[in-house]
């Protein structure tokens, strides 16, 4: 059974529950509710895309661990049937409504879709020395997962290159004779989706416990409600009014990117990166110690838990700090600090985030040793005697010893083989039954 989080107390949660929810991220979802039918999940994973690519290099958080300030980017992942989730037309909200740069009218943010990691690496480059935002839009995620790991792929190394980005790291470009490190780390957003069942073919425990996917917000929206649809005539009818929520919604967002969207930087450096001034949005006593809390907790279970659970709760840690930046970034602007009630639902979200990435990490599993299995059988299959060494099983699948003897446990269980020792030399064959 997945393990949950279970942080808030019975009286913060009714705070939660009984605080309204005032700002953007709240007339976001409204709006956009006007015109689509996507569930309530969707609207809100791209009210706070929108919220993070304004904040972008520009607005940040006290840099609590390290030199560098904290940054607001989101990795999301939304799970469900692609005619439920609606990736593709929040996305284009987000993109209706995002700042432009005034001096040219256009999209200082950059959206990529099916790129090569190299094209990938040479826009983080760029991104990075202008200070803007990139979006990594990925349809079928499973595809990304799948390809990664492949020998020879042209996605080869993309995973690496994401961790870098999550955490605002310059990447390096290889190139024939040489490597050209970016000179600054690019504010980066993934957005992606995923139909289950492709994904869960191809993710191994690594993915679930350790590598990428923690770092995402994932929205397993397989059993969400798609919210309320409008007739084509109500769509027409409200015209107006959709037209003008939105230029609200573009205001706010050009206030908190202000600098950027005027495309005015504060100087360039000597070796040609653009600077824009930069505001830090602080964090109230009683958020600070709230958080505190929760790092405590985290920090000591880690020491004592092996498994992929810590790494995934510290994952989520880093979550919540985003998600309390932007809540409070969504109510009162740049000009905003972090109050309790913004840890509070950002821990809320998160809670749920780590839920559905819990019932992942079970299908993942449950995966896993169906693949191994079936892998058993076809060596078996192959093998002239009908059996195997039980060295070559360990090698083929590089499984660990608890491993190895948890699947030789499962294939007993299921009489699918039975087990041979040679008395002389004490190997292990398995031989089918």
């Amino acid at each position: 059974m997945y393990q949950t989080l279970d942080i808030l107390t019975d009286d913060e949660r009714r705070l939660v529950e009984t605080t309204p929810e005032e700002g953007f991220l709240s007339d976001f979802v409204s709006w956009a509710s006007k015109k689509t039918d996507a569930p309530v999940y969707s609207l809100q994973s791209a009210g706070l895309m929108a919220l993070s690519l304004a904040a972008g290099d520009t607005v940040v958080l006290p840099n609590f661990f390290g030199s560098k300030p904290i940054h607001m980017n989101l990795y999301i992942l939304l799970i469900g049937p692609s005619t439920t989730m609606r990736k593709t037309t929040v996305l284009n909200y987000v993109m209706d409504i995002v700042p432009k740069n005034a001096q040219t009218d256009q999209h200082y943010i950059k959206v990529l879709d099916d790129v090569s990691t190299q094209a990938f690496n040479k826009a983080a480059a760029e991104a990075g020395k202008t200070m803007s935002p990139l979006v990594f839009n990925v349809d079928e995620v499973a595809g990304l997962f799948g390809v990664v790991k492949r020998q020879g792929s042209y996605l080869k190394g993309l995973d690496a290159v994401l961790l870098k980005c999550y955490d605002h790291t310059p990447v390096v470009i290889k190139r024939t004779n040489a490597e050209i490190e970016a000179p600054r780390g690019a504010f980066t957003n993934v957005f992606a989706a995923s139909t289950p069942e492709p994904l869960m073919e191809v993710l191994g425990s690594d993915d679930v416990e350790s590598g990428l996917l923690p770092r995402f917000l994932v929205f397993d929206a397989r059993d969400a409600m798609r919210g309320e649809r409008r007739s084509l005539m109500e769509r027409m009818a409200n015209r107006e009014d959709w037209a003008e929520e939105a230029e609200g919604l573009k205001e706010f967002l050009y206030e908190v990117a202000k600098d950027r969207a005027n495309g005015t930087p504060i100087g360039t450096t000597p070796d040609g990166l653009l600077n824009y001034k930069v505001t830090e949005i602080p964090f109230s006593p009683e958020a600070i110690v709230r958080l505190d809390e929760i790092d405590a907790i985290f920090s000591k279970e880690a020491g004592t838990d092996p498994s992929g659970w810590g790494a995934i709760k510290g994952r989520g840690f880093w979550h919540m700090v985003k998600l309390s930046g932007l809540f409070a970034l969504s109510r009162d602007g740049i000009e905003a600090e972090v109050q309790l009630i913004d840890v509070l639902r950002a821990v809320q979200l998160v809670e749920s985030t780590i839920a559905d990435l819990g019932r992942m990490q079970d299908e993942v599993g449950a995966n896993a040793v169906e693949r191994n299995i079936n892998e058993v059988i076809s060596l078996l299959d192959r093998s002239r005697s009908r059996a195997i060494p039980q060295e070559l099983v360990a090698n083929h699948l590089k499984l660990t010893a608890r491993d190895l003897g948890d699947l030789r446990n499962t294939l007993m269980v299921r009489g699918l083989i039975t087990i041979d020792k040679d008395e002389q030399t004490g190997a292990i064959h398995w031989r089918k039954t």
